[in-house]
């Protein structure tokens, strides 16, 4: 009854950075879904990427490369309650995310394609990074399923992901970016 009260109220909650580093969240109103009121969260870091997961969980990358997940975000606090360095690896920069229901991938400046293992709902932060394939990766999404596509470099064809270990080449044409949300059914 409350989640539905939540979807009646509010398409999506936007979360940012900003040119200086920080992070800005906003909840999108169907009643006025032009008036996005704006929220800086606090923080002492400087981000330069941020995502958000299905269970409200924000993940950011700052401007060193290392990745952070916010901790305390919840449907009354949708500010959280502080940044949590996840594993402090010097030899991993990454450069973006993309969070699945209970997954997380990256892509680190060498454009190399890792993924997050053990990631639960009593564990968001999960264990350590894998590195997943030998193509070099310039962009990857996963959607609410789990289910993850990148674009390889350089030819920017489009990879499908069979079962976080195994890509497949679905398309040939040169892509910059994609977005794969899934649908329900």
């Amino acid at each position: 009854e409350e989640r539905g009260a939540f979807m009646v109220l509010y398409l999506v909650l936007v979360v940012a950075t900003d040119v200086s580093g920080f992070v800005r969240r906003a909840l999108e109103n169907k009643q006025a879904p032009l008036s996005l009121k704006w929220t800086r969260i606090q923080s002492d870091q400087r981000f330069k990427f941020v995502t958000i997961d299905a269970n409200l969980k924000f993940w950011g990358i700052d401007v060193t490369g290392k990745v952070y997940l916010r901790y305390g975000v919840k449907r009354d606090n949708f500010c959280g309650i502080n940044w949590s360095l996840i594993e402090d690896n010097d030899e991993i920069k990454f450069k973006m995310l993309s969070a699945g229901s209970d997954c997380l991938w990256g892509v680190s400046h060498e454009n190399d394609l890792y993924f997050r293992e053990n990631i639960t709902k009593s564990f968001p932060e999960g264990t350590n990074w894998s590195r997943r394939g030998s193509h070099k990766i310039s962009y990857v999404t996963c959607n609410v399923k789990n289910e993850a596509m990148a674009i390889k470099e350089p030819d920017g064809s489009l990879l499908i992901c069979l079962d976080k270990t195994r890509w497949i080449e679905i398309a040939t044409f040169k892509l910059t970016t994609i977005s794969n949300k899934g649908i329900n059914y």
